[in-house]
């Protein structure tokens, strides 16, 4: 979803790359995606995963684009990130043990919403405009910070996927 985003964004082509075709693309290595052995989302592909499939596909595309994966992130790298006009996505784990990375468009001004463009495909049914959800940012917290058995297992924690232009500074260094 992320790489649709971005090559709309820089770009007047209305198509989007069908998912089946961005992920069936790319061979991952076993140790790109979760272990299928997890209950519930075992198979599915890890941040690390993600970020190299977006760079392959973003050089294959000419977008200028690269996405870096970030874990034990701090809050204020969203807040800092989003205002450089970067975008971010967010692995948020649920109470029950499944996950799932979230688009991060927007937080409020005052801190208290997220905007979240989800590729949750239980929304797909549903208009293009209400796929935008707004969440509180202290629920977001709490998915986001939420450490799962296997999340520990994997040293998975506060995990981001930042993508920015290739001329942009590296959020490293500061």
């Amino acid at each position: 979803m992320m790489l649709n985003l971005i090559q709309k964004k820089g770009s007047r082509q209305k198509d989007s790359l069908p998912m089946q075709q961005v992920m069936g693309s790319l061979k991952l290595w076993p140790w790109e995606r979760i272990p299928g052995w997890v209950p519930g989302i075992g198979g599915a592909t890890a941040p690390w995963g993600m970020a190299r499939l977006f760079n392959r596909w973003a050089k294959q595309l000419k977008l200028g684009w690269s996405a870096e994966r970030i874990s034990h992130a701090e809050p204020e790298l969203i807040l800092e990130q989003l205002e450089r006009g970067n975008q971010l996505s967010a692995l948020r784990l649920w109470e029950n043990g499944g996950a799932h990375l979230s688009n991060l468009l927007h937080v409020s001004t005052r801190g208290r919403t997220v905007y979240l463009l989800d590729p949750n495909p239980a929304l797909e049914q549903i208009p293009r405009e209400k796929k935008v959800r707004a969440v509180a940012w202290e629920e977001f917290l709490a998915d986001w910070g939420r450490q799962t058995w296997w999340a520990r297992l994997l040293g998975m924690k506060n995990e981001l996927i930042l993508y920015r232009q290739e001329e942009s500074p590296d959020v490293r260094k500061r």
